[in-house]
């Protein structure tokens, strides 16, 4: 590799690396997010107390880092009634952090999630330099690195890197290597025996965390099939089994289970005090010992029938490409110019036909399997179940050509991510979420997912047999009354049983001469407002923005529903002071009050008036 490119790469690594030795601890961010507290918890445990298991001593490491706020989401295991309780996640990636968390504490699981980062990127250099120069493949391997969630996701005390960087050295150790045409392959054993074990053997590590990464595996040994290569699929296959049984036996060792997705009963745990459990098996009473009884699922339900609706799964595929919060093509966009590299220089390769295949594969059993939840659960970036195979995607790509596509990368990554990738800890912002990078005006160009079962960050409310989605720093209800922000721009979604072909607002402001647009499907109307001088909107939709089909919220029926999309564009704005109280927190631009689709509807009382 040539100096020019050579050193820029050591020293971007060097930075990466240096990132999080300085993050101060108590400090950013606040508390823990998804199931971060187990992982870090498991990890600190290993190295103070040599075990899995869980008392007041874990409690007070987590209170010393993490003392301003509780934590909400602990989630234990127990095979004996909750009377040895261990931490309820998939170990692998707390005992390989432990060394770095003895050193750094939380810091030092950032710490080797950056190392793991700089791994994939060198990987990915080292695949692209095969077939381009040494320029093309650092700049598109860099661009392919950061401008997506990789970054993020290495502030996270989560398994994603972990689980990237296995398939990443898999794919690379059974494709490039063990796979490679090269004289003199059959007489080496590092090319016949030893890489292809510790690509199957890193895979199966990585699986231990999401068994269906295992697809990944696919690509490689179809590359060998193909050279006839046996032995190397013998050492795969030797190599996979091997890491799979050493991690499930340690796990026996640990805590007397295979997986905590296998025999225990799980649960999560809010934690306020540093000095007592969060359950006390003689201290329970008899409704939390049967909510805390149901056992773990186990891996049955890989195998259960989807339950989903064709238009239903279509709606969560657009979503699951280009949705606001969730989208492929936003959070990862070099993914799209892979697949369009993959398109103009290797469509001819079985080896990457079958490579997309398991892509897919991953994609689809989260979007069938857990159509409710495929995105990635409560906490998430992007979508945090399909970035464990996102460095797979750099593998489809050969010949990086025409060139402008990197600059194009680079230039949509920068435009798109910025506000995610320059802030990975998070943004003080009003009703600050995981996602508060979405609010940018990048974003808004993309649908938002109506999928999802909820949004962060937004109000799920019913008015009028209406059901209303809306951001909480943008809208605030009272008494069946938005308040919706002033100066600004706002998207409300509106959900019916019914189509609605008259929707009719009454409007109130405090803000002198304030200019309020209302568009709903193709009817938009502008009014000008005073204070104490309500105004009534009728608005006629041709038809709604969507038809979607979505489960009843006991989850056991479907229902047909006709979505509507209303934006509320506002020029000022007041700060209210109301009778028995002080909203000073909201700079308000407009009272807005729906009522059905009555023309006639009645005037609503003015409680709300100041």
């Amino acid at each position: 590799m040539s100096r020019a490119v050579l050193w820029p790469l050591v020293l971007l690594s060097a930075v990466l690396l240096a990132l999080p030795i300085t993050q101060p601890k108590p400090g950013l961010p606040q508390t823990l997010r998804a199931d971060e507290p187990a992982y870090l918890l498991a990890a600190e445990s290993l190295v103070q107390d040599g075990d899995l298991h869980c008392d007041t001593g874990d409690l007070k490491r987590l209170f010393d880092a993490y003392p301003y706020l509780p934590t909400e989401n602990l989630i234990l295991a127990t095979t004996d009634g909750w009377h040895t309780i261990a931490f309820g996640k998939p170990y692998l990636y707390s005992l390989i952090a432990a060394p770095l968390v003895a050193l750094w504490g939380p810091n030092g699981m950032v710490e080797l999630n950056l190392l793991l980062v700089v791994l994939i990127l060198w990987l990915g250099v080292l695949h692209l330099r095969r077939y381009n120069d040494d320029i093309r493949s650092a700049l598109f391997a860099t661009g392919f690195v950061l401008w997506s969630t990789v970054l993020p996701y290495a502030f996270w005390l989560h398994p994603e890197i972990f689980m990237m960087a296995g398939a990443a050295v898999a794919l690379f150790l059974g494709i490039d290597v063990a796979a490679r045409e090269h004289p003199g392959a059959q007489a080496n054993a590092w090319v016949q025996i030893f890489a292809p074990a510790l690509s199957g053997g890193a895979l199966a590590l990585a699986a231990y965390h999401k068994p269906v990464i295992a697809l990944l595996g696919l690509p490689v040994l179809v590359a060998l099939a193909r050279l006839r290569r046996w032995r190397s699929a013998a050492g795969w296959l030797s190599g996979a089994a091997l890491a799979g049984l050493l991690a499930i036996g340690g796990s026996y060792l640990l805590v007397g289970f295979a997986t905590p997705y296998l025999g225990p009963e799980r649960a999560g745990f809010v934690i306020e005090s540093p000095y007592e459990l969060p359950v006390v098996p003689s201290e329970m009473q008899p409704e939390q010992a049967e909510r805390l009884g149901q056992r773990s699922a186990g891996w049955g339900w890989l195998f259960r029938m989807p339950e989903i609706e064709p238009a239903e799964l279509a709606e969560s595929l657009r979503d699951f490409l280009i949705g606001r919060h969730t989208g492929l093509v936003v959070y990862q966009p070099f993914a799209l110019l892979c697949l369009l590299l993959f398109i103009l220089h290797g469509r001819r390769s079985t080896i990457r036909w079958t490579l997309l295949a398991a892509i897919a594969g991953v994609a689809l059993f989260f979007l069938l399997l857990i159509p409710f939840n495929w995105h990635g659960g409560g906490g998430f970036i992007g979508n945090r179940y399909i970035v464990i195979v996102y460095p797979a995607f750099l593998f489809l790509v050969t010949r990086i050509a025409p060139s402008a596509v990197t600059l194009f990368g680079w230039a949509a990554g920068s435009l798109v991510l910025g506000p995610l990738v320059l802030a990975p800890l998070g943004t003080l912002v009003p009703e600050p979420t995981l996602q508060a990078h979405a609010r940018a005006r990048a974003f808004q160009l993309f649908p938002s997912e109506l999928s999802l079962r909820s949004f962060p960050g937004h109000h799920s409310i019913v008015i009028s047999d209406v059901w209303w989605i809306c951001r909480k720093d943008q809208v605030r209800p009272i008494d069946g009354t938005l308040l919706v922000q002033g100066a600004d721009r706002s998207e409300l979604w509106a959900q019916s049983a019914v189509p609605l072909d008259t929707w009719v607002f009454d409007l109130r402001t405090q803000a002198p001469h304030n200019t309020v647009t209302l568009s709903l499907g193709d009817d938009r109307q502008r009014v000008i407002l005073e204070p104490g001088q309500p105004q009534r909107v009728i608005l006629t939709p041709h038809k709604p923005s969507r038809l979607r089909s979505a489960w009843q919220a006991d989850h056991r029926r479907r229902q047909d529903l006709f979505a509507y999309r209303l934006v509320v564009e506002i020029s000022d704005g007041e700060l209210p002071m109301w009778r028995g109280g002080s909203l000073a927190d909201v700079y308000l631009g407009v009272m807005l009050s729906f009522r059905g689709s009555d023309p006639g509807a009645p005037d609503p009382a003015p409680h709300l008036e100041p």
